[in-house]
């Protein structure tokens, strides 16, 4: 089964660069990597173990789901990992040093002759970021072509400050000379424009100087000349390639949505972007939408998206307004404590994650599809299986499980757990307080959790009601050994009815079955083997969980409920006063009256029933 999940998962990875991260059966994230074809790498972790190191290995076994998110590029499929590994520190990776490892180029606007620098850490300090540049030579050889095209100061000398002679690099060619009044302001902000075109994407003028040079130097067959200005173009398309994961500039809070849609069914996808960088990707499914528009859809997802203690950002960026945009912006500002706007981006790097997030929204709706399908195909073989490995005259259709839970044979409760076609129908699920048991007794508790069962199912299906009670299943599975089906059967044999009961064993899963001297053990790995486990453990679940609410109901049950006349008011003045029961029980009632909310006839009824509660146990 496993082996079958992990084949089907790597027959359908795409071709593309992205971010994988393998996940544990709890569905905690044990590893994040990037790939530059998510097919390819992924592939290789289950090919020849031999290759693979002893941790890789541990890893892979451990893994029992896989996710991934799409990108455009190699680079931000790099910087998207670094993000996700500081986020969720996987134990499988090796933690990564803060990201001053990625250096920025940094225009220092706020100086009257601005500057050019490389820094490895982002301030707020009114200069403007370009990166991080996860291609270091890249950056410098763009650097290079920079100073040599568009030079700017390189020194911290203040303009105006040197009076006979500028520094070498004047004489080099490599700065325009402000310190000395060799520019003028203005001339010196249209070269810090362009720089700013250029490092925002706008690379049109420069690669048209170096083309042309590039052409000259070729046409004068000086070749190693030519190849030079071929390398610096080749760095500066390196440089200004698109890197959405992360914005040195943008280091706002804001969300983007995407709605991928497939005839009755979407999924919306959330890339969550906070202090300028992409730091992960939420999704959820959504159905019974052929004939809605994006933005019903949208307007029906985020007042439930947006609750709780979830961080609503002050942009959310979609395709399509949601239905009633304003008052959606009113209810969500109210939520944050201040205002939250949608927008529809045009153009941009905004345009392109929203590009990106759709891509990846298909991609979910696609393998969304795929799963179910696998789901419904696995669970059709798991009920046809259990019908043939019990003989049963059919298929089951609804299936009923019931355990009995206590501690030391008190708060004892039995549950009624049902699947139909091979999937738990919670709103069905019944519980039942044992009323006619005392002490341990699973199998007299079983069977007044099957006769009430049986009796107001009769009723109910008599007088027409359409309830869980009302249909009766194919087949009734007991939790337990053969002790639990043989006192189950007195209740099959009191209504006549002719539905299959079985008990299951929790140990190697083993079905006992009437009139059978052996038991069934299903095939471990099975269809069959995992859908009735999973009834089993449900059924389990829901018991225990009923069990340790009414177990804590009643230690935390005070005998000053016992009392007639002192209701809620008077026990939390009581105890607030007294502190603990103890002392109540040992004040006078003179000390009780003088409690707040308290009265002499109140006091009177306290000291009375402490009183013959200690004169029935001295009796006892």
């Amino acid at each position: 089964m496993e082996k079958e999940f992990w084949t089907e998962k790597l027959n359908h990875l795409p071709i593309h660069p992205g971010v994988y991260l393998f996940k544990d059966e709890s569905g905690e994230i044990i590893y994040v990597g990037k790939a530059e074809s998510l097919k390819s790498r992924v592939s290789s972790y289950f090919q020849d173990s031999r290759n693979l190191s002893p941790k890789t290995v541990a890893m892979r076994d451990r893994a029992r789901d896989l996710e991934y998110i799409l990108v455009d590029s190699p680079a931000e499929a790099l910087l998207l990992e670094c993000n996700l590994i500081k986020r969720f520190r996987p134990r499988y990776n090796i933690m990564l040093k803060d990201d001053k490892t990625y250096p920025y180029l940094k225009l220092t606007l706020k100086e009257e002759y601005p500057r050019l620098l490389v820094t490895r850490r982002y301030k707020n300090d009114g200069s403007k970021y370009f990166g991080p540049f996860t291609n270091v030579t890249a950056m410098n050889d763009t650097l290079a072509v920079i100073k040599t095209c568009l030079p700017l100061r390189t020194c911290g000398v203040k303009p105006g400050r040197m009076k006979n002679r500028a520094c070498l690099n004047f004489d080099l060619g490599n700065c325009p000379g402000p310190c000395v009044g060799k520019i003028s302001k203005e001339d010196y902000r249209t070269i810090v424009r362009k720089i700013d075109d250029l490092l925002s994407g706008d690379s049109s003028e420069i690669r048209l100087l170096l083309t042309e040079k590039m052409e000259r130097a070729a046409e004068n067959l000086a070749f190693e000349e030519a190849s030079r200005y071929r390398d610096q173009l080749a760095a500066i398309d390196t440089v200004l390639a698109r890197q959405k994961i992360s914005s040195a500039n943008s280091r706002e809070n804001r969300d983007i949505l995407a709605v991928g849609r497939d005839g009755d069914e979407a999924m919306i996808t959330v890339f969550c972007i906070r202090d300028g960088r992409l730091l992960g990707r939420e999704h959820r499914a959504v159905t019974g939408c052929g004939e809605q528009s994006d933005g019903e859809i949208l307007r029906a997802f985020l007042p439930e998206f947006y609750s709780g203690d979830r961080l609503i950002p002050l942009k959310i960026y979609c395709r399509e307004l949601p239905e009633e945009a304003p008052l959606l912006e009113e209810i969500l500002g109210e939520r944050r404590g201040g205002p939250v706007h949608f927008f529809i981006p045009q153009r941009g790097e905004k345009n392109r994650l929203l590009q990106l997030a759709e891509k990846n929204a298909a991609m979910l709706l696609d393998e969304e599809k795929r799963n179910k399908n696998r789901d419904n195909k696995d669970v059709s073989e798991a009920l046809e299986n259990l019908r043939g490995a019990l003989e049963l005259p059919y298929t089951p259709r609804r299936i009923e499980c019931y355990d009995i839970s206590h501690f030391q044979g008190a708060y004892t409760v039995g549950s009624m757990i049902v699947f139909i076609d091979g999937k738990p129908k919670k709103d069905q699920y019944r519980r039942f307080k044992i009323k006619q048991v005392e002490g341990i007794n699973d199998f007299a508790s079983l069977n007044e959790v099957l006769d009430r069962r049986f009796k107001r199912g009769i009723d109910e299906k008599k007088a027409g009601k359409n309830t869980s009670f009302a249909d009766f299943p194919d087949l009734f599975i007991i939790d337990g050994g053969k002790g639990q089906l043989s006192a189950t059967l007195k209740i099959k044999e009191k209504y006549h009815s002719e539905i299959p009961f079985v008990s299951l064993a929790k140990r190697e899963e083993e079905l006992m079955i009437p009139d059978r001297e052996e038991s069934l053990i299903l095939p471990k790995g099975s269809p069959e083997f995992h859908l009735v486990q999973r009834i089993r453990d449900e059924s389990h679940r829901f018991a225990i969980t009923f069990h340790r609410e009414l177990r804590g109901k009643g230690q935390t049950h005070s005998l000053l409920e016992d009392i007639p006349g002192i209701g809620p008011a008077r026990q939390k003045a009581l105890m607030k006063h007294f502190k603990t029961i103890r002392a109540i029980e040992n004040a006078e009632v003179d000390e009780l009256a003088m409690v707040e909310t308290m009265n002499y006839p109140a006091a009177e009824a306290v000291s009375a029933f402490f009183r013959l509660r200690n004169s029935t146990k001295e009796k006892e």
